[in-house]
């Protein structure tokens, strides 16, 4: 059966469909074909294999390559994901909530069991600015400090700005610019007054400017949207706090360090194991990947089997680790106020059409077999052919 045909017969009105026989990089070739029509969501099942496909799908895809990576952190321990994979997952999950073109979407099973900040929260703390704009600059800080900015020195990576009379840099998260490619790096922008006279990018390394940007979208750097400075917010978000240190039973001593780390600092190492509670005063406290997902989205899952077993032994995970804190009286939320088990991403992923990417089908129903092969042979006769050359 030619791979054309195969195209043609998935794309029929079954909810699910699997498709066998695909080897090698014909996995990427197959999912940018299917992101013509609709963004295309390829799920592998370990975090390695996601820049391995990344990689592949360039080669021939026409739409945008977007990666929601995972955290790679341990569920439950006082640590924060990097500032770079955080600023990732938010630029994927604004760039699919607010543009209407196709992309396809690479991630892994694990990274989208994670609940993560409120749809609409996300797309109401997007700060669009533009060249020749007044911007009331002292406001604009204050914006950038509750979207998780730090003010440094000199700025290096995601999440810092730095400001030097009326010039400042922002690094940002990757933004979809007007010509539909991505603007990576920091900014600079160039105040007369409160108008800002001109927006550039610029080098880490030079610290000099370079290309002239029209318009620039200043997205969250962190899942935590937290004002520390509002005196009312601080309250009711203590009270949130407090009132589950009770309805969970947590040490008193552990819980009273936790409640002066979140009014000192706001933000410290863990504070994502309680992401529904900055968040108590929205209707939804949380929500998920497949949220962020157009409705006619494909999700095209690679070895269903390996992605069904990490979703286990991953949540295994999670609960043991919960139970361990729980013996121990440490601050933690539920699993399910955090992560999504696999019930839960059965439940989503049935909104989609999906495709089934196996070496073997598990029915003959609604499954379309493709015959490939791979590239040993050539690799072969080219070695062969190095070593009587000498090359």
């Amino acid at each position: 059966m030619s791979a054309n045909v195969a195209i043609h017969k998935v794309r029929s009105d079954s909810p699910e469909t699997t498709v066998t026989g695909l080897r090698g990089s014909s996995h990427a070739w197959f999912s940018a074909k299917l992101a013509t029509d609709s963004t295309c969501c390829c799920i592998v099942p370990d975090e390695h294999l996601v820049p391995l496909l990344e990689q592949d799908l360039s080669l021939f895809a026409k739409a945008g390559i977007l990666v929601y990576p995972g955290y790679e952190i341990p569920p439950y321990t006082p640590l924060s994901p990097d500032q770079r994979t955080t600023a990732t997952r938010i630029s994927t999950l604004y760039t699919l909530q607010e543009n209407r073109s196709h992309f396809l979407v690479v991630t892994s099973i694990e990274a989208m069991m994670r609940r993560v900040l409120p749809r609409h929260v996300l797309a109401d703390s997007a700060e669009l600015i533009m060249a020749g704009e007044e911007v009331d600059q002292e406001e604009l800080l204050g914006t950038l400090t509750r979207l998780g900015y730090e003010q440094v020195s000199l700025v290096r990576s995601v999440g810092d700005f730095s400001r030097r009379g009326g010039i400042l840099d922002i690094y940002p998260p990757p933004f979809l610019q007007e010509n539909n490619e991505f603007h990576h790096g920091p900014l600079r922008l160039d105040f007369f007054g409160d108008t800002i006279e001109s927006l550039r990018s610029f080098d880490i390394f030079s610290q000099r400017s370079q290309t002239e940007i029209g318009e620039a979208v200043l997205l969250p750097v962190n899942d935590l949207l937290y004002n520390k400075g509002n005196i009312t917010d601080t309250a009711a978000l203590s009270r949130c706090f407090r009132n589950n240190a009770e309805t969970h039973g947590w040490d008193e001593e552990l819980a009273e360090e936790l409640f002066e780390r979140l009014a000192n600092i706001g933000r410290f190492a863990g504070a994502e194991f309680f992401l529904p509670l900055f968040y108590h005063r929205e209707e939804q406290a949380t929500s998920t990947f497949f949220d962020f997902l157009p409705k006619d989205a494909t999700v095209v899952i690679h070895d269903p089997g390996s992605c069904q077993q990490t979703m286990e032994i991953v949540y295994e995970r999670i609960v043991s680790n919960f139970a361990e804190a729980t013996a121990n009286n440490t601050p933690a939320l539920p699993p399910e106020a955090l992560f999504l088990d696999a019930a839960a991403v059965a439940d989503r992923l049935a909104q989609f059409s999906k495709i089934l990417i196996a070496d073997f089908a598990e029915t003959e129903e609604d499954t379309v077999a493709v015959t490939t092969s791979n590239h040993r042979l050539l690799k072969q006769e080219i070695n062969l052919q190095r070593r009587k050359r000498g090359l």
